[in-house]
């Protein structure tokens, strides 16, 4: 199998967000989509993390590059609710590919940075998905 021709399936599309998971390597990826309204933004990642518990995921791709500005209530759930969900699953490494979008870039760099302390697994922030896909892949990873 070469890389482009892995086990990955889309297991949700809406309009906001598309969810990967590549079953051979224990991977989500999700890739985001222009503004995404509150109700819609926590039901995504909420959806994303009950993905995760079920099937036990090690590593998480977050393609942010064309999603929007976040709001800030939004961003305060996030590190309230939901990232201290995420630190209980068997997550190991988190690759995030940045917005082009300057609000978000402030928006993630705040969560982020409310999430010190609370999870475990390592953060990577890369231009390209090939670097993302290569640390997330790195030796140092579990396998399923």
């Amino acid at each position: 199998m070469t890389e482009k021709e892995t086990a990955e399936k889309i297991v949700f599309d809406e309009d906001h967000l598309r969810i990967h998971y590549d079953t051979d390597r224990s991977l989500v990826r999700l890739v985001w989509k222009g503004y995404v309204p509150s109700e819609d933004y926590r039901a995504a990642l909420d959806t994303a993390l009950e993905f995760v518990l079920r099937n036990k995921v090690h590593l998480w791709l977050a393609d942010l590059r064309n999603m929007s500005a976040i709001l800030r209530d939004d961003e305060l759930w996030t590190n309230a609710e939901w990232f201290p969900r995420l630190a209980r699953t068997k997550l190991q490494r988190m690759a995030i590919l940045p917005s082009r979008d300057f609000f978000n870039q402030m928006s993630v760099k705040r969560i982020m940075d409310g999430t010190l302390g609370v999870i475990e697994f390592p953060v990577g922030y890369f231009a390209e998905e090939d670097e993302s896909m290569e640390w997330l892949l790195g030796k140092d990873v579990k396998s399923a």
